[in-house]
């Protein structure tokens, strides 16, 4: 089955309880955050996900999981991938997700989970060709862009997302939650944005 995948994708976050076990109702949140936010379609097992510290057990539940919740509402690209080729060719054979990513006209964004409807918007002006619209909706986003990847991925924007009663802000190891002082500085971007 071939999709056009156009607009606004969300490389979306695996929320996390704090003993570190797959939080689905965060989880739950989210997918239907991002929908209700206007994207157009969501992707999951990327790195922002934290593919790398997640057993094959639990990716094969969340991605189906995932693929329960949108039900078909919007497209839903899986990633695969890691260090073994033997397990990526393993993974890509069990899989029955489609995940032709062809005439993409868009992007797939860790901002976007952030701040959904003003992304995707600001994406949907550019391939309109309203550039000045597309611009006017890009520049007050920059301040908390800075901020998301300040110290590092996905915990920036899993404080977003805390902040904004999402699911909660854990991480596993190696990772770590942003600071207190990251936590705030985002906590009054956001407030101010809303």
């Amino acid at each position: 089955m071939e999709k056009d995948f156009k607009g606004t994708g969300v490389a979306m976050v695996t929320p996390f309880n704090e003993d570190k076990t797959v939080d689905y109702i965060g989880l739950s949140n989210l997918i239907e955050y991002l929908i209700d936010g206007g994207v157009e379609f969501l992707v999951s097992m990327g790195t922002t996900g934290e593919s790398a510290v997640l057993t094959n057990d639990e990716k094969q539940k969340i991605v189906a999981f995932t693929k329960n919740e949108i039900n078909g509402r919007v497209p839903f690209v899986v990633g695969l991938g890691g260090n073994n080729t033997s397990n990526v060719v393993a993974q890509i054979k069990s899989t029955d997700l489609p995940m032709i990513f062809m005439g993409a006209e868009g992007v797939i964004s860790v901002q976007a989970m952030a701040q959904p409807k003003e992304f995707s918007e600001m994406v949907r002006q550019g391939i309109a060709g309203n550039i000045e619209q597309a611009r006017a909706l890009h520049y007050p986003q920059l301040e908390v862009i800075d901020h998301l990847f300040a110290e590092g991925n996905p915990a920036g924007v899993k404080a977003c997302l805390k902040i904004k009663g999402i699911c909660e802000e854990h991480v596993r190891l190696p990772l770590t939650s942003v600071s207190r002082t990251r936590y705030n500085q985002l906590k009054d971007l956001l407030t101010k944005r809303n």
